[in-house]
């Protein structure tokens, strides 16, 4: 967990409860009417770079990271 860092994590969170959000961002399963987990990777001017959007939590931050190294070069 975060206490192996020794840092306070600041991370904004926010509640949906119309789903609207996660529709809006294509993080919602119509045919069971659940909403899924994503992780985005959003530039500068607001464009998506990267997505991983399913019913798993994505769980590869160093793949992330690099990734993003990668992608913001371009």
């Amino acid at each position: 967990g975060l206490r192996k860092y020794n840092a306070e994590m600041r991370l904004p969170l926010m509640a949906n409860p119309e789903l609207d959000i996660f529709k809006a961002f294509r993080c919602f399963d119509d045919f069971e009417g659940v909403p899924l987990h994503g992780t985005f990777l959003i530039d500068t001017n607001g464009r998506i770079r990267w997505q991983d959007i399913g019913y798993k939590p994505f769980m590869e931050p160093k793949f992330l990271l690099e990734e993003a190294t990668r992608l913001l070069r371009l």
